[in-house]
């Protein structure tokens, strides 16, 4: 779309006749010419006629085009962009800022926020009376400047100028949602979407633009640098999960490298005991590396684990925490319709087995739920979930269980009960398409009046971590007989069987779904179907099953700024009260029957204390995203391809890309309306010197 701003020279357009004119009036006149060799002169005017009239046509057009181009220079044309406002038109506008951890990147002094705060303010300055316009903050939780779109610039601003980047992972998909339905506010019929960012590809890639109207103009504004080096510490795990007072634990910290070269960076770890190591680690180039250390912990008390990276261009992700409690058990949530109090119940067996001794904090803390009452403060503080007879189930619960496994949770799944099938398969169509369970359930077999009576469990996978425990123990694990099992499937490859009975039928089988892990155990401690409770290797194997699947994937289950926090303390009556890491008091719920502690909202990362009657029951680390630390970024025109037949731009502050201003305000053109104007006329004075040459050399044959 063309745009004037010196309409008033439009009269001067009149200017092209001009050589038109001059043209006409100095037409050559023929003349006939009789003289002597008439057949070679007659020739020789045939071809100056020809190039002569071809040279006067050539110079028309030139002058005509130098002299329209200086008019149109005069004008002051602009080439404008679907973003550049036309007068009179108001327009709808939201803006989407990223301000997750990875803008914080600094290259040169210069922030990526600071660079995207400047392309807003770009945006908000080209705003016109009457445009409403709102920004949204794109963090863990988008957040909005003012309640509505408003016609009050100034309001948002002063917004832009107070906002300050996160430590939080961008919920880019939740920002545009939001931005749609403030566009949807402004019942403007010109609808502009800025989507300011720097585009990293472990946030944007999965966002879909289908919601996008398709008269909304879009435009992607890149203020990422063009090459982001950067080392980040993205997990830092403890092995065993909750090791023992004397144990030799493992302290492993992952180190990412996000950069196209390998890298060798030393790791220091601090403990709040006061002792310190160091280790180097090399990383390949866009790829992960691990250092450990070793350590033993001499008292049961709480330690506060920190791991650093030496100082580099994103500050956020080069400190990591984790907290050590051997004062606390692992929190084990037994979901069951059963009374725990009936010894003909299995889970009677099983919270028993989990907690031998109340007198100590040796085993597992058991909170016993009924499935109708699960909550999702006991989902968060549960270190594992174990499944035992649940017909009452709720729907609504095989989505809350199928959300925790694939968050980073450990299921265990006891094959026991009239309605297990059921309740399996209804859990298995919560799970997602690429991992569904590893087995099915056919029959259940009662084998107690059959021959011997019962099966014997006659192979072990003793390479697993779950049962190295009992390797050489082969007896004690074919000792327990099971006179009810299921028949199943055959296990997928996708599972890990651990345990089998003699009929190749599995007795037990691990694996992952999501970020967590699941056991099936077809197996059940209830008299009616084993003796297994009568075992001595009862208690060890249901420990080892569980520590297994808990120190797996420890470390993937934590808190990121911006979301929530839990952990559990034991039940009390005094006031629970929490603190953040710079020690300032924030809000806190407790589940008093189960100790569940949940702080719904975490600002930045740090230690998060847990305070009960004024005494400190427990800390909670709080890291970065790890997929913060990847800077690599998706070109936004793959996002543009999203929308098909729909209206997208591309602008750049820190790479390739159109000029925002350009887009904002139109390009002018009369820079490029004078230059060729010059070239022109330069052309003119090209074509009228060879045309004189020519002439002269026919005139010279001539003569």
């Amino acid at each position: 779309m063309l745009s004037v701003l010196n309409a008033g020279f439009l009269p001067w357009l009149f200017a092209i006749s001009i050589p038109v004119v001059i043209h006409l009036l100095t037409r050559r006149t023929r003349r006939r010419l009789n003289l002597p060799t008439v057949r070679f002169l007659q020739k020789s005017l045939a071809n100056q006629s020809q190039f002569w009239r071809w040279r006067h046509l050539v110079t028309l057009l030139l002058r005509t085009l130098a002299i329209a181009a200086l008019v149109f220079a005069f004008l002051k044309p602009s080439w404008l962009s679907a973003f550049a406002a036309t007068s009179g038109e108001k327009a709808g506008i939201v803006i989407v800022v990223d301000d997750s951890a990875s803008m914080e990147y600094s290259a040169s002094g210069v922030s990526t926020f600071s660079r995207a705060k400047e392309q807003v303010r770009e945006i908000l300055d080209g705003l016109h009376d009457g445009d409403k316009a709102n920004i949204v903050f794109g963090g863990a939780q988008p957040t909005l400047a003012t309640e509505a779109p408003t016609a009050d610039h100034t309001a948002l601003a002063q917004a832009l100028q107070s906002s300050q980047v996160t430590e939080e992972r961008a919920d880019a998909a939740g920002a545009v949602n939001i931005a749609i339905e403030q566009l949807s506010k402004t019942n403007a019929t010109a609808q502009k979407l800025y989507l300011v960012s720097d585009f990293q590809r472990t946030n944007w890639g999965s966002v879909r633009f289908d919601s996008v109207p398709a008269s909304t103009h879009v435009l992607f504004v890149d203020v990422g640098a063009e090459h982001r080096e950067n080392l980040g510490l993205t997990s830092l795990r403890l092995r065993p999960a909750t090791p023992r007072v004397g144990e030799t634990a493992t302290v492993q910290a992952e180190v990412f490298n996000s950069s196209d070269s390998s890298r060798t960076v030393p790791v220091d770890l601090k403990l709040s005991d006061g002792r310190h190591f160091t280790d180097r680690v090399t990383v390949g180039a866009y790829s992960s590396g691990n250092v450990s250390f070793p350590l033993t912990f001499d008292k049961a008390e709480r330690i506060e684990l920190t791991a650093t990276l030496p100082d580099d261009n994103l500050a956020a992700d080069n400190v990591r925490r984790a907290v050590v409690d051997l004062r606390q058990m692992a929190t084990v949530v037994l979901l069951t319709d059963e009374d725990v109090d009936a010894p003909t119940s299995a889970a009677f067996y099983l919270s028993r087995a989990l907690h031998p001794d109340p007198s100590s904090n040796a085993g597992f803390r058991v909170i016993t739920v009924h499935p109708t009452q699960l909550n999702n403060p006991q989902l968060k503080s549960a270190d594992a979930v174990i499944v035992c007879n649940t017909p009452s189930m709720p729907q609504v619960q095989y989505e809350a269980l199928a959300r925790y496994v694939t968050g980073g949770g450990s299921l265990v799944w006891m094959l026991y009960g009239d309605r297990v099938q059921e309740e399996l398969a209804g859990f298995g169509a919560r799970l997602p398409k690429a991992e569904p369970l590893p087995l099915k359930l056919q029959s259940l077999a009662n084998i107690s009046g059959q021959a011997k009576g019962f099966v014997s469990l006659a192979e072990a996978r003793s390479e697993s971590r779950m049962l190295k425990a009992f390797s050489g123990s082969g007896a004690a694990l074919t000792a327990p007989k099971f006179f009810k099992f299921w028949i199943t499937s055959e296990v997928d490859q996708r599972g890990e069987q651990l345990l089998r009975f003699e009929d190749g039928t599995a007795a037990a089988v691990h694996t992952g779904e999501g970020s967590g892990n699941l056991l099936l155990l077809n197996m059940s401690p209830a008299p009616s179907y084993s003796d297994l409770a009568r075992q001595d290797i009862f208690v060890p194997l249901l420990h080892e099953f569980l520590k297994g699947i808990v120190n797996r994937d420890a470390g993937q289950r934590e808190a990121n700024p911006g979301g929530p926090a839990a952990t559990t303390i034991a039940p009390t009556k005094a006031a629970v009260l929490a603190q953040d890491p710079d020690g300032k008091p924030i809000i806190a719920t407790m589940d008093k029957p189960t100790g569940s502690v949940v702080i719904e909202k975490t600002g930045k990362s740090g230690f998060y204390h847990v305070l009960a009657g004024g005494e400190e029951a427990a800390s909670i680390a709080v890291n970065p995203s790890a997929d913060e630390s990847d800077l690599r970024s998706i070109d936004p025109r793959e996002l543009e391809s999203k929308r098909q037949k729909q209206v997208a731009y591309l602008a750049a502050a820190g790479g390739n890309g159109a000029n925002l201003s350009d887009l904002q305000h139109g390009l002018e053109l009369w820079p490029y309306l004078l230059v060729l104007a010059l070239v022109m006329l330069l052309l003119e004075q090209v074509v009228r010197r060879v045309g004189f040459r020519r002439s002269a050399k026919a005139d010279g044959r001539a003569s």
